[in-house]
C-alpha cells in the first residue's frame, strides 16, 4: 500500500508554523509595549517583591528595557535592566534563529547546553539580583 506524502514545500511550511506563531506572539507583545510606552504609563501591575520588600528583582525594569531596546535607546535599556538586554535577548534571538533555520531544513550545528552552563547562567542572574540592591550600585536599578 502506497502512502501519499505531501510535497516537500508543504512539509517545510508546516515545520515553520510553530516558529512563525512564536514570532507573531513576540512581535505583537513588543508592539503592545511600544504603543503603550511603559515610561509614560503603568501597563502591568507593580512588582510584588519590590512592593512588599523594597528590593528589586532581576526582572524589574525588563519591560522598560525592551521598550528602550526596540526604540533604539540601548544605553537606557541597559540602565533599566542590563540582565535582560545582555543575557535574555541575545540567547533568545540566537535560539529563535537556530529554530527557524533548523525548521527550514538548513543544517545548523547543535549547541549543547551543559549543567555547568545552566549553573553559570543562574549564578549571573543571582549576582545581578544581589548587586542591584546593594548601596553604591544604584546604577543597576531601574
Amino acid at each position: 500500500m502506497m502512502v501519499d506524502r505531501p510535497p516537500a514545500g508543504e512539509v517545510r511550511l508546516r515545520r515553520l508554523l510553530a516558529p512563525a506563531g512564536v514570532a507573531a506572539a513576540a512581535i505583537s507583545s513588543l508592539a503592545y509595549v511600544v504603543v503603550r510606552n511603559p515610561h509614560a504609563e503603568r501597563i502591568f501591575p507593580p512588582c510584588m517583591l519590590l512592593h512588599t520588600t523594597g528590593l528589586y528583582c532581576p526582572g524589574c525594569g525588563g519591560t522598560r528595557a525592551m521598550y528602550d531596546l526596540v526604540s533604539g535607546h540601548i544605553g537606557r535599556a541597559l540602565h533599566e535592566n542590563a540582565f535582560v538586554v545582555l543575557f535574555v535577548v541575545p540567547p533568545a534571538a540566537i535560539g529563535f534563529l537556530w529554530w527557524v533555520l533548523n525548521s527550514w531544513g538548513v543544517r545548523v550545528p547543535r549547541v549543547r547546553i551543559t549543567v555547568p552552563m545552566v549553573w553559570a547562567y543562574v549564578g549571573v542572574l543571582g549576582a545581578f539580583w544581589v548587586l542591584r540592591n546593594l548601596p553604591g550600585l544604584e546604577f543597576l536599578r531601574p
